[in-house]
């Protein structure tokens, strides 16, 4: 019952998003800060299936978000090649780097798992830099204007590419719910709650953290594609920056990891969160925003560990908490104990 009722408040939420350029977001500056927002919930989405269910701190994330859009880019650049097939290819890649790396990293746990992914994207910005002729360099690359065509993945105003990163968000969402209610989930929550136990009845946990990491891998990578296009542009910073891997798991934490709707509230909360302390704060002096943005995380890392999404769980606990303490006050003392107490005093 309590799991129908998740998905029906989710389905609404998902049906207000759709709807909020109609009468929330009518301006193209309110859109664009909504494929922003609704892209780092599909990441964070997407991270969560290793960090949050997997237990795996990855902070390398940034490199799969990077391949994919350089991918696509490159493609359409050289070869004027669709950012759809562009975006194909570049999660194909990032299946097979990550399969590489997956399997290299399967035997680390806790701080070594998240060094090596944390390295790797560093390294990633590093060659990015120095292949100039491939990558444009620090210079980055920039997507040639064409007339709107969905094919090239380009529009008029901000309002499809939203709708194209919602529809990605609710496939994500999708595929985590099926992932979790899964034997390969269950195998996957195993692993991060005791690896050892796990191994000892019979899961190949070697295998289970691979699986996670490829299929969390190539989600993030089409995002990469997503943003590129949008953006029109990419560098290595933004592509491989250890920013973009950060806001992911941040995502994924500050709204609940390890849930189904916790990564989609808390992306969309960070990016909102973020840009209007930005806006009310920005005259004071610089870095005003940060200070409280970063307050505002660490209040909610202090009082409420279990993210956003465990809100409404701390509310009932309060209120059955109150109620059972109302009860106790008013229910009447039977007069056989009231008796046993006057002779123990």
């Amino acid at each position: 019952m309590r799991e129908r009722l998740s998905l029906i408040v989710g389905a609404a939420f998902f049906v207000f998003l759709a709807v909020s350029p109609l009468w929330l977001l009518r301006t193209g500056y309110l859109q664009g800060l909504g494929f922003e927002a609704i892209t780092l919930a599909a990441m964070a989405v997407a991270w969560n299936i290793v960090g949050g269910l997997g237990g795996r701190l990855s902070f390398g994330h940034a490199a799969f978000f990077g391949i994919g859009a350089y991918t696509s880019t490159l493609l359409v650049v050289n070869f004027g090649i669709s950012p759809w097939l562009g975006g194909i290819a570049g999660m194909v890649i990032s299946a097979v780097v990550a399969l590489g790396l997956g399997s290299i990293t399967t035997h680390l746990r806790g701080v070594y798992f998240t060094l090596v992914t944390f390295v790797f994207s560093l390294l990633l910005v590093n060659l990015a830099r120095h292949f100039t002729e491939l990558t444009g360099g620090d210079v980055g690359l920039s997507v040639p204007l064409t007339e709107p065509s969905f094919l090239m993945f380009q529009f008029r105003g901000q309002q499809s590419y939203y709708y194209i990163a919602l529809i990605t968000l609710v496939i994500f969402t999708a595929i985590a719910w099926l992932v979790m209610r899964s034997s390969f989930g269950y195998k996957l929550r195993s692993v991060r709650d005791d690896v050892d136990v796990a191994r000892a009845l019979g899961v190949k946990t070697e295998q289970v953290k691979l699986r996670a990491f490829v299929l969390s891998a190539v989600m993030v990578s089409f995002v990469g594609t997503l943003t590129a296009q949008h953006d029109l542009f990419i560098d290595p910073t933004g592509a491989f920056g250890t920013d973009r891997s950060v806001e992911m798991a941040l995502g994924a934490i500050f709204g609940g990891a390890g849930t189904l709707w916790g990564p989609v509230i808390g992306g969309i909360a960070v990016v909102v969160i973020s840009q209007s302390a930005n806006n009310a704060l920005q005259h004071v002096f610089a870095g005003a925003d940060v200070i409280v943005y970063g307050l505002f995380l660490i209040a909610v890392a202090l009082w409420l560990p279990g993210g956003l999404v465990s809100i409404p769980r701390r509310i009932r606990a309060a209120v059955e908490k109150g109620r059972r303490k109302h009860q106790d006050q008013t229910t009447p003392v039977p007069p056989r104990r009231q008796a046993s107490e006057k002779s123990r005093r």
